[in-house]
């Protein structure tokens, strides 16, 4: 999980990253020649934003840099933490020419780009943030006493209303320089990003430009990305096949019950082990590789199926009946024997209390 408590914001800069010229050719950004200003009451709206961003119980996800190379965003957001406001404000530079370039394959609206380093926890430790915002979030910038000023509106950060921005959080995890033979490395290192296309169900939503060709990260081995592949996928294969409808209400309900228990982790291997027969285990873990979910375990992240793990289980029968119980009292609750003249022998535990 994310720490971000006590969050300092100590350096900002902004960029207005245009959209490209008519003729599809490179706009270079604009601003971004000296540090922001930001007055207390603002600094805390902004981390407030960011910490119901990205922080626990909320939409956020986990990613995983894929280029870590000299030159990479990694390497440059590093790089931003330690270095001074020169290097700073170059980096950031960078950063937002990088944009650009990526954004030029499609015709995107101007967008501002504000870029921010800090430090969150009682440790200390550093952050580099990048947000991207379309100027249609009513973010400008304005002069006060000759003063560049970042007025930040309401519909942006205040409210959940618009919410037409999307983050990228790095901060370094572990004491000391983050480096090993002076490079730094992602061990030391953790990246989370929020889109608002993402919903509390879905990440696959999240804009690739940003999350890849940007900050050249990969967004599939999120934990709560993969524990939703585990659900979905694992249900997928129990309804496929020709299991008798006992015994698929009994896997649906296993599956159910294993990422509502207090494990900390979930695995292929441990599923067909405890719940399935020798060639069902089989064929459920050649559907899972050929589906490409990672064979080892996963951390358990629920967030984006808590909502149907809560759901009351619906059991229909062909004529149309139905019996709903309770999400995780389905086994305890019902017990269902089907007959060979096509009818079923239902045991429900508990007598009639009402008829609607």
């Amino acid at each position: 999980m994310l720490k971000i408590d006590l969050m300092t914001i100590q350096r900002v800069v902004v960029h207005t990253i245009p959209s490209r010229a008519e003729d599809k050719s490179y706009v270079a950004p604009s601003g971004g020649n000296e540090m922001v200003h930001l007055d207390s009451a603002v600094s805390d709206m902004v981390a407030g934003r960011i910490a119901r961003s990205l922080g626990h119980h909320s939409h956020g996800i986990q990613a995983d840099f894929t280029d870590l190379q000299p030159g990479s965003m990694f390497q440059r957001a590093c790089s931003m933490m330690d270095g001074d406001d020169a290097d700073f404000l170059r980096l950031a530079s960078e950063s937002a020419e990088h944009l650009t370039k990526v954004q030029q394959a499609k015709a995107f609206n101007p967008s501002k780009l504000i870029s921010m380093s800090g430090t969150v926890t009682a440790s200390s430790r550093p952050f580099v943030a990048f947000i991207k915002a379309d100027m249609e979030a009513a973010l400008t910038e304005g002069k006060k006493g000759g003063q560049t000023v970042l007025q930040i509106m309401s519909d942006l950060f205040m409210t959940d209303s618009q919410r037409l921005y999307k983050i990228g959080f790095i901060t370094r995890t572990a004491a000391g320089t983050g480096q090993k033979d002076g490079q730094y490395v992602q061990d030391q290192h953790s990246l989370h990003i929020f889109d608002h296309l993402m919903t509390g169900t879905e990440s696959r939503k999240a804009a690739f430009y940003f999350y890849s060709e940007f900050l050249g990260s990969d967004v599939s081995t999120s934990d709560r990305r993969l524990t939703q592949d585990f659900y979905e996928k694992t249900l997928k294969f129990i309804k496929d096949q020709n299991f008798s409808p006992a015994k698929r209400i009994d896997l649906i309900e296993s599956l159910r019950a294993e990422l509502r228990s207090n494990s900390q982790s979930v695995s292929v291997a441990d599923f067909a082990k405890d719940h399935l027969n020798a060639t069902d285990a089989t064929n459920y873990v050649a559907y899972m590789d050929k589906s490409k979910f990672p064979s080892h375990a996963i951390t358990k992240d629920t967030e984006f199926v808590k909502s149907k793990l809560r759901r009351r289980q619906k059991i229909t029968f062909t004529t149309g009946v139905q019996i709903t119980t309770p999400a995780d009292q389905v086994k305890d609750l019902v017990k269902i024997t089907p007959n060979e003249d096509g009818t079923s022998t239902v045991v429900v535990q508990g007598i009639v209390e009402s008829n609607e």
